[in-house]
């Protein structure tokens, strides 16, 4: 095995490290007809996971794929992108279907989906119903006839908060997310469904207040690493890059990292290996270069994003609630009780009093489901330590 160190890009083949578990327990629920909510913070892995997926469906004989639909602005790129993906896979969708394949790609073409900018700018987009209900009758035949299949779909709620922002979105994304759920409901076919995203789904559709539209979903955690193979990981990375690593700079490391993800991992080899190069003799790395590696990684530009999608996900009030938050807790390693942080957001963030428990209860969870944020004992702190010293370095310090 040759695991090269590839910082923040999805992985595959002999890079894709571990998570034999997990793959055993994802493909136990598909293989029992459930379509998958992979639920996890930002930079966990699930890109590579699903992709995995992908790979050991195909081998299987399935019909399978994946598609990003990041930079879609709606319905009918969203289905583009499906028939063009069903089209294109490994194993093909056979001469009997090019009809419906023909017949779904003219109802793309012609459905009406008008913009319309008024005098003020604003943006009017009408999914036809009539076509829309004529599309989906020839997809659902198209994916009656697939047989076992497995279709991923990376960054749906991307899409949906575009969708949602536009005029009249609750209602636009609500309705396109029953109209998707149909095709999970259908009888006779055998195509599983993945959800996964650097923003949770669950937390879009909580916000939107449309839960039931996923409701149907089966809920799949995915976690960082455990210390054991963390520990292997850099092991395998040090080999192929050809900088060992001792078991106690390992060890230092995975104590430092504190939350192993694979990402954080890598980029603070990535690091080492830089102070490794700069070093006159070839002595390698010492315990005393994780903690230099381990504040340079605190400045990495990229960590940035995290910052970018709470903008992105959040209405403009709730970003400023959340980040301010964040900035209180970056400040203290040990974190802070809820009640410290509600009476924060009155006296610093300039909340209402009678607003305040609920926007500390509201984005506490957000900010805990996405990674942000722990809690234990009634303690809010910073899941990921690099990730608070980077925080508290960009906004604070």
């Amino acid at each position: 095995m040759a695991v090269r160190n590839r910082v923040g890009s999805p992985v595959e083949g002999e890079d894709f490290f571990g998570r034999a578990t997990e793959l055993l327990t994802a493909w136990d629920l598909l293989d029992a007809e459930n379509h998958l909510l992979i639920s996890a913070p930002r930079r966990v892995g699930k890109t590579s996971l699903v992709r995995r997926l992908v790979k050991d469906a195909e081998e299987r004989g399935w019909k399978a794929l994946f598609i990003n639909v990041e930079g879609e602005d709606g319905e009918v790129g969203f289905v583009r992108q499906l028939v063009e993906g069903l089209k294109e896979q490994k194993n093909g969708i056979g001469k009997a279907k090019e009809s419906i394949v023909k017949a779904v790609t003219n109802l793309l073409q012609s459905l009406e989906v008008e913009v319309k900018a008024d005098d003020i700018g604003s943006v009017k987009i009408n999914w036809n119903q009539t076509k829309a209900t004529d599309l989906k009758v020839q997809l659902a035949e198209l994916l009656r006839q697939m047989g076992d299949g497995l279709i991923v779909i990376d960054e749906l709620p991307v899409m949906l908060n575009r969708m949602a922002n536009a005029e009249n979105g609750k209602k636009r994304t609500e309705s396109f997310l029953h109209w998707l759920r149909a095709f999970r409901q259908l009888p006779d076919v055998q195509v599983r469904w993945v959800f996964c995203g650097s923003i949770g789904l669950d937390s879009f559709t909580e916000r939107m207040g449309v839960v039931k539209t996923i409701n149907d979903l089966y809920d799949f955690p995915l976690g960082a690493y455990d210390s054991n193979t963390a520990d292997l990981f850099l092991n395998e990375l040090g080999k192929a890059e050809q900088l060992p690593l001792l078991p106690d700079v390992r060890q230092e490391i995975v104590r430092q990292v504190g939350w192993p993800l694979p990402y954080y991992l890598q980029l603070i080899f990535s690091k080492l290996k830089i102070i490794a190069r700069s070093k006159e003799s070839q002595t390698g790395v010492t315990v005393a270069d994780v903690t230099i590696a381990f504040t340079q990684a605190a400045s990495y530009s990229k960590l940035s994003t995290w910052q970018e999608r709470l903008d992105e996900q959040l209405s403009l009030d709730d970003a400023r609630l959340a980040k301010g938050l964040l900035d209180m807790l970056c400040q203290q390693e040990k974190g802070r009780k809820r009640a410290y942080l509600e009476q924060h957001m009155v006296t610093s963030l300039h909340t209402p009093i009678d607003a305040a428990k609920d926007n500390t209860a509201k984005l506490l969870k957000v900010l805990e489901r996405d990674g942000y944020l722990l809690t234990e004992a009634g303690i809010y702190a910073f899941r990921s330590p690099l990730l608070r010293i980077y925080w508290f370095n960009s906004r604070i310090q």
